[in-house]
């Protein structure tokens, strides 16, 4: 199994198995919306682009621009990108992985957490869930999925090219169909 799908495992097996205060545990996908761009470049990095020929004004013609926050396509905008999240995370109380530096354990609030691109996905209580998806809202646009017992939760997200449906058996994972 590739590392992505290896940390999707253990969250899923941690929702499966996981109570605290007989409570179960729910498992949430965010989704960031253009989340290179939140990514600032960092110091010593200087990504140069062409202007768009609307943007030119007069004098300007044969110069560039000097981006200041991340753009899909470039070198470094997912180092950037990774950066900037594990900052965020970090600054909110959470523990960076050991074996993998995309995975993250809140201590105080028992959340676990992985990151693939730009989508995050949790497993905590509700609460828990609540106040992750309040940290992540207050710094990016996205948009939100949790799955898990309630009648308010959905039942079936789609993750990593994958199908992810709560049952009352429990949490089923469906191979990629490709």
């Amino acid at each position: 199994a590739t590392p992505p799908l290896e940390a999707l495992r253990l969250i899923l097996h941690l929702a499966a198995t996981t109570r605290v205060d007989s409570k179960d545990f729910k498992v949430m996908t965010i989704d960031v919306s253009r989340a290179y761009f939140y990514a600032p470049v960092k110091e010593g990095q200087y990504i140069y682009v062409q202007l768009p020929p609307e943007d030119i004004e007069q004098g300007e013609e044969g110069m560039c621009g000097r981006l200041n926050y991340s753009m899909y396509g470039t070198r470094r905008a997912a180092t950037n990108w990774q950066a900037h999240y594990t900052s965020v995370l970090r600054k909110n109380g959470f523990v960076v992985g050991v074996a993998n530096n995309c995975t993250f354990y809140h201590p105080g609030r028992n959340i676990y957490c992985m990151v693939h691109g730009d989508d995050f996905i949790s497993t905590a209580t509700d609460e828990s869930l609540t106040w992750l998806e309040t940290v992540l809202n207050k710094e990016f646009k996205i948009k939100t999925s949790v799955i898990g017992p309630d009648d308010k939760d959905e039942k079936e997200i789609k993750i990593l090219n994958r199908i992810i449906r709560y049952t009352k058996s429990g949490i089923e994972l469906e191979a990629d169909l490709r």
